[in-house]
Order: structure tokens, then C-alpha cells, then sequence
């Protein structure tokens, strides 16, 4: 989404739809898993269009989180990938960090601790968020503390959409996060959350015509086995 799109947004939007989110139950939870809660979410954001949710990608550090929280934003979703490393003293971690790096001075910890006491502020805009896992050592213990952080309730009251390449796509080396371990551990632990399954993916072309040439040969298409 280009930057003319994201000023374009009106910065504050009416609330009073977080209930219904809380408290979806068990078809909720449903729908949400199997990506029917579109009309929902734009209930949430108080969205006509898709394309009206604005997002703050790779909100990796704690600079560019809270600038995305920050009043002059208009932010509705936080994208952020989560990787294993290092912050400061603490080692082999979920962090917030893209690969190759792994260290950041933001850990997931003090990622969702941000996230939770923003949303729970009266008065401000709330926010989304969606997890990129990179790591498979990262997913559970990081849903375990979205569980942990919901208590009682189905979610912890407001979008968690979760990511992991799990399948093998063009040009690609088999993926870092299986199906199984990705998806069963998403529904036994935080089952409230969206999925949003990935495939990797990795085309190298030479030249423009070298690219050209290769897109519309088929069998780049083809997923490696």
C-alpha cells in the first residue's frame, strides 16, 4: 500500500465494535480460522473496503512501533516478522527482527506488552496486529503468551493475524516451518487467531528478458517437490 494511501485515511475512526470481537465464542474462533471474518474486521476498523485498512510493516523496533502507535498515524495493523536471537541481555528469544538479523532491541514480550497497554488506553486507536514467524522455535512460546495475555476470554480483544511459509512455491528451498507443527500448534494454543499460511518463494533472473522469458514459462510455476 503506497504512502498517498496511507495519508489519504482519516486518522481517528469510531469505536464501539470491540465487544463483538471479544466476545465471539466459539464461532468465532471458527471463522476466524477458516478466513470468514473480513466483514467483521472491517466492523472492527470501521472499514467499508479492505483496501482502507492501513498498516505499518516491518514494525521491527521499538522506533518504528511507536511511531505506528504514535497519534499522528493513521495505523490500523501492525505487520512484524518474529525471529530467534538476541536483545540486549537476553539470548535465544523470540524477537521482533527480519533475517539474517538476529537481534533487535525489541522483543516479542515487550512487543505484546506495548500492543495490549495501547489498545487498553481509553480513547485510543486501536490497533491489529500480524505475526510473521521465521523461526519455527518462536511459534509457541509466543502463542502461549497471547493465550496467557487473553486469560479468561476467547482473544485478547482485538486482530491477531499469524504467518509462517509453510509450503514450498516457485524457485523455492523447502520451507523453515512445517504444516503440522504451524498449524497444530495455532489451533491447540491461540485458535482465535487468523491464519495467513505462505509459500517461499525465490526467482533469480539475470536480465529483464532473462525474467521476461521465465515468467511466462509455465513450469516456473510448478511447486518444487
Amino acid at each position: 500500500m503506497g504512502a498517498n494511501r496511507l495519508e489519504a485515511v482519516e486518522e481517528e475512526r469510531p469505536s464501539g465494535r470491540e465487544a463483538e470481537w471479544e466476545s465471539a465464542g466459539e464461532f468465532g474462533r471458527r471463522a476466524m480460522q477458516c478466513g470468514e471474518n473480513l466483514s467483521r474486521l472491517l466492523g472492527y476498523f470501521n472499514c467499508s473496503a479492505p483496501c482502507e485498512v492501513t498498516w505499518s510493516h516491518a514494525t521491527n523496533s521499538w522506533a518504528r512501533l511507536e511511531k505506528a502507535l504514535s497519534p499522528e498515524t493513521p495505523v490500523m495493523f501492525l505487520e512484524a516478522d518474529v525471529s530467534w536471537g538476541s536483545s540486549g541481555p537476553l539470548k535465544e528469544v523470540p524477537i521482533m527482527a527480519h533475517p539474517p538479523s538476529r537481534t533487535s532491541d525489541l522483543t516479542f514480550e515487550a512487543f505484546i506488552k506495548r500492543v495490549v497497554q495501547h489498545n487498553a488506553q481509553r480513547g485510543a486507536r486501536r490497533v491489529g496486529i500480524k505475526l510473521d514467524f521465521k523461526d519455527a522455535r518462536c511459534i509457541e512460546p509466543c502463542l502461549s503468551r497471547l493465550r496467557a495475555w487473553a486469560g479468561d476470554r476467547e482473544s485478547v480483544g482485538f486482530p491477531v493475524w499469524v504467518n509462517a511459509d509453510v509450503w514450498s512455491g516457485p524457485g523455492a528451498h523447502p520451507p523453515r516451518i512445517s504444516p503440522a507443527e504451524f498449524f497444530g500448534a495455532c489451533f491447540e494454543i491461540y485458535p482465535a487467531a487468523t491464519l495467513s499460511p505462505g509459500w517461499t518463494v525465490w526467482l533469480r533472473f539475470e536480465s529483464a528478458g532473462d525474467a521476461a522469458a521465465r515468467l511466462l514459462d509455465p513450469s516456473v510455476l510448478q511447486v518444487l517437490p
